[in-house]
C-alpha cells in the first residue's frame, strides 16, 4: 500500500472511532436525561401526595 493509503486508512479509523464515541456520548445523555425526569416524576408526585386529603375511611357520611 502507498503510504496515502495508509493514511486514509487512520483517517477513516479514527473518523470511525469519533463516530462511536458521539454515539456512545449522546445514548449517555439520553440516559441520564430520562433519570432526570424520573426523579422530577417522582418528586413531583408525592408532592402532590401529600397535599391531597387522606382518603376517607368510611368513618365519615357522605358530602353534600
Amino acid at each position: 500500500m502507498t503510504e496515502v493509503g495508509n493514511l486514509k486508512w487512520i483517517e477513516v479509523g479514527v473518523l470511525l472511532l469519533a463516530g462511536g464515541l458521539f454515539v456512545w456520548w449522546q445514548l449517555r445523555d439520553v440516559r441520564q436525561a430520562q433519570e432526570q425526569t424520573r426523579r422530577q416524576s417522582q418528586l413531583r408526585d408525592a408532592a402532590e401526595a401529600s397535599q391531597t386529603p387522606a382518603a376517607s375511611d368510611g368513618k365519615e357520611g357522605p358530602r353534600p
